[in-house]
């Protein structure tokens, strides 16, 4: 992991304003997209005024969305009317479709209203309080000593936001919560009186197994499940069957994973994962997946460790994954990294995204090889914009990185793969054959930190052979002295630190068609950077500046003239152009 974690947190007071205190995420409330999907004949009804004696007819509905599975034919549907339903569903092992009706609301949430409090000195108390969690199920050094209760599965709400989990009674203080285990007692520390109180009580809402390859969800919210802390155990959702497609649904205030995939093929599409506690969405072994135009915001809520050797928090990590698309999504404030790819990863694409203000890098990509990534938008990020470790055979190209408190890392360490069908895959471990073009890197925070940091960790290897070519970039600094140098860069135990532009061409040989604008209070490319709008400028000499793009890159971006580009992002999510021309 990267070693210069401890010095550059410190400095991320800086960053503050931008990184941990967004007032538009604040507090955000999880919410379900309107959708209207057409009814099949033979569908099954369910509703909360319904019986789960009732036949799941329009008229005579069920009850229960668990009692609809069992009740519903291979290849049918269920349509669920508007309300909450509190309740853990039986495994899906057919294929079926799940879906609301038609501009109704529907959230299946993992907790249950909680009431019968009695005052108990400074707090509140529930007896008899015993939902059925594992309480040791995560691993020792995911967990942060500063927040310890992280791996517990235990969540209330009051009136939607979620209490803070003390580890003692007397910790209890306004916004938090103790779980008595062996008395079987809940406390809060905030008066229930006049509140709605919600309590998870349900570890997961849905398992989907091979047999229901095919099926479809599809939008539904998710809410509240205290799923396990464990890699590989389970999520609110988990999806081992293939060809799944996701869809339009939420997936909040999971107490670790909103889902984790282990099926091939599937499509993650629309979706939205907010605040929960420790990953959005997690994939292991899912070849071909597709995650496409979903939002993944404030996730690791509950502060897992985003580093060490079992960490994985971030708003979507996946690993092990052959040919993943990552395209058209937003990556908004998560407390980790945007987006994690990790052990052997293998051709993903990664275009056409804005990752901005995460807490760690924007895009982590790791001991994995031959990833595409191509117009996408980097910023305000707490490390990285682009971070590649131990990685080979990487495309970088048309990337906006702005204001991140270093916009490019390459880095290797002492892991080399054993694996001789990985191996075989391009997958080394060890970080080579990096080509970095028509990159825009700008606005770097008042760090001494450099825009682009290139280091072997032991000692023996070059960075002229981890970030192999660079050129046709644009670099922007206001202040020339800030940072103080441009790029660092090592040649086995030695370093280099160049100052300027110049002194890194004529010392690598790198960058001789780039260009860098220093000295300026003004922004000599994005017309207002600062509140997010990175369309280039009318006379902006990043315009037109860049090299040819190779025909796959331009294929991942989704362009088809590939001479003579702007610089920096050429599309947006959705593939609107950066600059409209």
């Amino acid at each position: 992991m990267l070693r210069l974690l401890k010095p550059v947190l410190v400095l991320l007071g800086v960053l503050g304003g931008i990184l941990l205190t967004s007032s538009a995420l604040a507090g955000e409330r999880p919410e379900l997209k309107d959708t209207s999907y057409p009814i099949p004949r033979g569908a099954v009804f369910v509703s909360t005024k319904g019986s789960d004696r009732n036949p799941g007819t329009r008229k005579r509905p069920l009850r229960s969305v668990g009692s609809a599975i069992p009740f519903t034919p291979e290849g049918g549907t269920i349509v669920i009317r508007g309300g909450t339903y509190r309740e853990t569903l039986p495994d899906l092992a057919k294929r079926l479709t799940l879906q609301p009706y038609p501009h109704e609301k529907v959230w299946l949430k993992g907790s249950e209203i909680v009431e019968g409090w009695v005052r108990d000195g400074n707090a509140w108390r529930r007896n008899d309080w015993k939902p059925d969690f594992c309480r040791d199920c995560f691993h020792p050094g995911n967990i942060d000593p500063d927040f310890p209760n992280a791996g517990q599965p235990d969540q209330v709400f009051i009136d939607g936001e979620p209490l803070r989990q003390v580890a003692v009674r007397s910790e209890l203080s306004e916004g938090t919560f103790f779980v008595d285990h062996k008395r079987h007692r809940l406390y809060l520390g905030t008066s229930p009186s006049g509140k709605n109180v919600e309590a998870s009580v349900h570890g997961t809402a849905l398992t989907i197994w091979q047999n229901g390859h095919g099926s479809i969800i599809r939008g539904l919210g998710f809410a509240h499940y205290a799923p396990a802390s464990n890699h590989g155990t389970a999520a609110t959702l988990k999806v081992s069957a293939d060809q799944v497609r996701l869809e339009n649904n939420t997936f909040a205030f999971s107490a670790a994973k909103g889902v984790e995939v282990f099926g091939r093929n599937v499509q993650v599409r629309g979706n939205t994962f907010l605040r929960n506690g420790w990953i959005g969405l997690a994939a292991w072994k899912a070849d071909g997946l597709k995650v496409r135009h979903n939002r993944f915001a404030r996730n690791n809520r509950e502060m897992f460790m985003r580093t060490g050797p079992v960490s994985g928090a971030a708003g979507a990590s996946i690993t092990a994954t052959r040919e993943p698309v990552v395209s058209d999504n937003l990556f908004d404030g998560n407390h980790s990294n945007g987006l994690w790819f990790d052990i052997s990863v293998t051709k993903a694409i990664v275009s056409r995204n804005i990752m901005r203000n995460n807490l760690r890098h924007g895009l982590f990509y790791e001991i994995s090889s031959h990833g595409v990534i191509a117009s996408n938008i980097m910023s305000g990020n707490g490390l990285g914009g682009i971070a590649l470790s131990d990685s080979a055979h990487m495309q970088v190209y048309n990337n906006t990185l702005y204001g991140n408190m270093l916009a490019l890392i390459v880095q290797d360490g002492d892991r080399v793969n054993d694996n001789p069908a990985e191996i075989a895959d391009g997958s080394t471990w060890i970080s080579a054959d990096t080509s970095f073009h028509n990159n825009l890197l700008s606005g770097s925070p008042k760090s001494n930190y450099p825009y682009v940091w290139v280091r072997d960790f032991t000692g023996k290897q070059r960075a002229d052979n981890m970030l192999t070519v660079s050129d046709s970039n644009a670099f922007y600094r206001q202040d020339p002295s800030q940072p103080s140098h441009l790029v660092e860069w090592w040649r086995g135990p030695k370093r280099a630190l160049f100052a300027n532009l110049n002194q890194f061409r004529s010392a690598t040989g790198r960058d001789r068609n780039s260009a860098a604008v220093e000295g300026t209070s003004i922004d000599p490319f994005f017309q207002d950077a600062v509140r997010g709008n990175f369309a280039l400028k009318p006379r902006s000499a990043a315009r037109l500046a860049g090299r040819t793009i190779p025909p796959d890159v331009a294929k991942a971006i989704g362009i088809s003239n590939r001479h003579s580009p702007n610089l920096g992002a050429l599309l947006l999510p959705g593939g609107r152009p950066v600059t409209p021309e």
